[in-house]
């Protein structure tokens, strides 16, 4: 037998009631899969007043897995969720149904064949179950090449010519896409859709002189689109339905074949400085590496002759409004004018090395990274008539601990400000005020993930067993085991806890109030269980949110082992899916239809 099929109905005192079909399919050496198709009416609230509701609900589950050995050079899979935005809501199956927002589908197919040749086609959904927006991409497809050389010779004789490292690529994507809504969703038409296709041709050259490499780009990009945009300002009042409105801009489509060219140049130099310290005493140096970088790129005028992808029109007020021909599609359009720019930054990290009695093999030294990476710098544009120098940005990140990282930006800006909070061209230290650099924005985060169990503390030999193997049970008993651990309860484990913590400060300099503006998110959550003898199991997982101070999502688990039999428990306290679940069933997978069931969900309180 290669599928089988389940039926299964929910029937409540109230009204509410379901129907859920499920089919698992296996076909050897091709694929498995399962398909599963819910239909829900909910009934809630008290009869006869304003909160009585009656809302008809679906959810589409459809997965595929393609077998290893069906084809090693393509492989195709599909993990669907579709439905209704309320289903997730009104029928959970778990804390992880009830919790997500959103629904995501995929199907892909990928193949390589030849020297490197890549192909892939996908179709994805996302959908908003608060808000039931829409966002699909049928199909999404991407065509890529391998690097190669044109100039380099088949039989080099002697060194190896500056133009042979000249290489080249070529990689297609093409889309199409559409956002609307589930409520208009079947009124969809063919212009509703965005869509394009872009190609990209890089071409490259590194060039090393002594310590210094001098590298040299040119990226040709073409984009094709069905169809662009033409703006105008209708400066009468105009009747649209009967209802009078205003002068406004005018957006118009014209639908036909657009072919949008657009090509930049790009060099760099950089090299490294290393700087040592060595203790006087022992084994111990700090080293410190600074990458400097110098860069240069070109951007032509793709907005006047002979391209013209920019246009303009004026409005009542005599000011000249510039856009786009291709404002608002898919793979954006060149920028207006050309531009020119000079770059010069700093890349820095520090290692400390010290003594380690464990480590032999490296002369009983181990590094540790102190500072994963400091990066600091600017860039000036030759083109800009105003505001030349970007601003001044440092950001830095590092590991403090297994589980703990920090990161931090930081904006300066090197203008100044009117006494109306408005930025002028004219540096900060020439200003009345004649300040150094104006902070313009910084994000500060560090976050925090730990946990442990009874096997933290046993052997690396025993750590490094991943998979559960028993003498009982067939083979493909284990191997669903093994593909599914979290549908299974593991008495192996005494217990298990696990904490994360995550906070992030955010600066952002307000023109109008003329001072910083400031967010502070701040959240820490638990998790954890515990086998109080072989056969119960108690866990359970809340949190705590410091800017809103409330507690988070909270529920506790209990397990009993029965032997053949099992009994389970899930108790959310508090929270609009406040509920409780008890169920007996049997442990057999061939007879898990045959349980008690005792329940009390949202709809009951």
């Amino acid at each position: 037998m290669h599928a089988d099929l389940q039926l299964r109905g929910d029937i409540f005192t109230r009204g509410s009631w379901a129907v859920k079909a499920l089919t698992r399919y296996n076909f050897r050496y091709r694929g498995s899969g399962s398909v599963n198709l819910n239909f829900a009416f909910n009934k809630y609230g008290e009869t006869d007043t304003k909160n009585y509701n009656e809302d008809k609900t679906f959810q589409f589950k459809w997965s595929h897995r393609q077998d290893a050995k069906a084809n090693p050079y393509s492989s195709f899979s599909a993990n669907v969720n579709f439905g209704s935005k309320n289903y997730n809501k009104l029928n959970p199956k778990s804390s992880e149904d009830y919790l997500t927002n959103t629904m995501m589908s995929s199907i892909s197919y990928s193949a390589r064949f030849g020297s490197g040749y890549n192909f892939t086609a996908s179709f994805n959904h996302s959908q908003n179950s608060k808000s039931g927006d829409i966002d699909m991409t049928l199909p999404q497809i991407s065509f890529s090449t391998p690097r190669y050389y044109p100039f380099k010779r088949k039989k080099a004789v002697g060194s190896q010519r500056w133009y042979e490292k000249i290489s080249m690529s070529y990689k297609m994507d093409a889309r199409n896409n559409l956002k609307t809504n589930d409520s208009v969703f079947m009124q969809t038409q063919w212009k509703d859709f965005d869509n394009g296709v872009k190609h990209v041709i890089p071409i490259s050259s590194t060039v090393s002189a002594g310590s210094f490499n001098w590298t040299n780009s040119v990226n040709l990009t073409e984009r094709w689109y069905l169809q662009s945009v033409n703006k105008y300002y209708e400066s009468d009042t105009t009747m649209v339905g009967g209802v009078p409105v205003p002068p406004h801009t005018v957006t118009d489509r014209n639908y036909g074949f657009q072919a949008v060219h657009e090509f930049n140049y790009n060099s760099s130099v950089t090299t490294r400085i290393y700087g040592m310290y060595m203790a006087k005493n022992g084994p111990l140096a700090l080293r410190h590496v600074i990458t400097p970088t110098l860069s240069f790129n070109y951007h032509p005028d793709f907005g006047d002759e002979p391209y013209n992808y920019w246009q303009e029109y004026t409005n009542d007020d005599g000011d000249i409004i510039r856009y786009s021909n291709y404002d608002g599609m898919m793979y954006g359009y060149p920028n207006d004018g050309k531009s020119g720019s000079v770059g010069l930054f700093f890349d820095n990290n520090f290692e400390l090395k010290i003594r380690s009695r464990r480590d032999t093999v490296n002369g009983g030294t181990k590094k540790i990274k102190l500072i994963d990476n400091v990066r600091f710098g600017t860039s000036y544009n030759l083109a800009a008539e105003e505001f030349a120098l970007a601003p001044f940005q440092l950001t830095a990140r590092t590991q403090l601990y297994k589980g703990l990282s920090v990161r931090y930006a930081g904006y300066w800006d090197f203008y100044a400000l009117d006494t109306s909070g408005v930025r002028i061209n004219t540096f900060v230290w020439n200003a009345p005020d004649k300040q150094s650099l104006r902070k313009n924005s910084s994000v500060f985060n560090l976050s925090f993930n730990y946990s442990l169990n009874s096997n933290t503390f046993k052997k690396k030999e025993d750590k490094d067993k991943k998979d559960y193997k028993s003498k009982k049970g067939t083979k493909e008993e284990l191997e669903e085991l093994n593909e599914h651990k979290e549908d299974y309860v593991d008495f192996n484990n005494a217990w298990r806890a696990s904490v994360s913590y995550t906070l992030a400060y955010k600066e952002n300099y307000n023109l109008t109030k003329n001072t910083m503006a400031y967010d502070f998110v701040q959240t820490v959550n638990f998790r954890g269980s515990i086998n109080i003898t072989s056969k119960w199991k108690i866990g359970g997982s809340t949190g705590w949110d410091f800017k809103t101070n409330q507690i988070t999502y909270t529920s506790v688990d209990i397990y009993r082992d029965l032997h053949c039999w099992e009994l389970m428990f899930n108790w959310i306290p508090m929270g609009f899916n406040r509920s409780y679940n008890l169920t007996l069933r049997i442990k057999s997978p061939l007879l898990q239809d045959l349980k008690l069931n005792r329940k009390r969900n949202w709809r009951d309180y």
